[in-house]
């Protein structure tokens, strides 16, 4: 079973999910899309911020295991 994560489930407004057979090879993904798809953003978020983000994806994914 393959892992999921919408971006809107993590507050974007874009259509874009990540999927993969890992929670880590999702989050790269996310991080990855942030990165190309949502630039500004990305040179805005704090350290704090980026943490926050991990523990939403780690809480997503935990409530999505099989």
């Amino acid at each position: 079973m393959a892992y999921l994560i919408a971006c809107r489930e993590l507050g974007g407004e874009c259509e874009f999910v990540a999927s993969g057979p890992t929670p880590t090879d999702v989050k790269r993904a996310v991080w990855g899309h942030v990165q190309r798809d949502h630039g500004r953003l990305t040179s805005s978020l704090t350290p704090g911020m980026r943490a926050e983000l991990e523990r939403q994806m780690d809480r997503i994914l935990d409530a999505k295991v099989p």
